[in-house]
């Protein structure tokens, strides 16, 4: 699951005309005062990407609490833990689902809980459904499971 910060750099000033919006249209002036927004935000492990800071929740299974330092919105992307697959002749589990939000709204020290679902367990006879993944309210479904596919003579 990732949580997703895009264009954190504030303009102090700009030389952009109005009703242009990023990345069309000028860019910033030199020079200027930048600040990033998510310094302070914490939760999940923090890479920064050119403007983007993405926070990143993978350990299945497990959970974790994020924490905004600025009120806006972000990017959201859950995914549910695969299914395990079956045995013999079977195919493979089917894979988690997969919820996009391109602008989940937070507030300044708003914690929000974020619950990774493992993946179902392979299985010489039918294998297991994953576990569901979420980020606050929005939830995303694991994975059917395989089932067994074993031939009869």
């Amino acid at each position: 699951m990732a949580v997703k910060f895009t264009n954190l750099k504030t303009k102090i000033q700009s030389i952009r005309p109005t009703g242009y919006k990023y990345p069309v249209g000028l860019s910033y002036r030199p020079g200027l005062s930048l600040m990033n927004v998510a310094t302070n935000t914490t939760g999940g492990t923090q890479t920064i990407d050119g403007s983007n800071a993405i926070h990143t929740f993978a350990t299945a299974p497990g959970s974790g609490t994020f924490t905004p330092s600025f009120t806006g919105t972000v990017e959201v992307l859950v995914v549910g833990g695969g299914g395990g697959g079956g045995g013999y002749y079977s195919g493979g589990g089917g894979a988690g689902g997969l919820i996009y939000n391109s602008s989940y709204p937070v507030t300044t020290s708003s914690p929000i809980s974020a619950v990774i679902g493992s993946g179902g367990s392979a299985s010489v006879s039918a294998g297991s459904s994953g576990n569901p993944s979420s980020f606050g309210p929005t939830s995303s479904t694991g994975g059917g499971r395989g089932n067994n596919g074993q031939a009869s003579v």
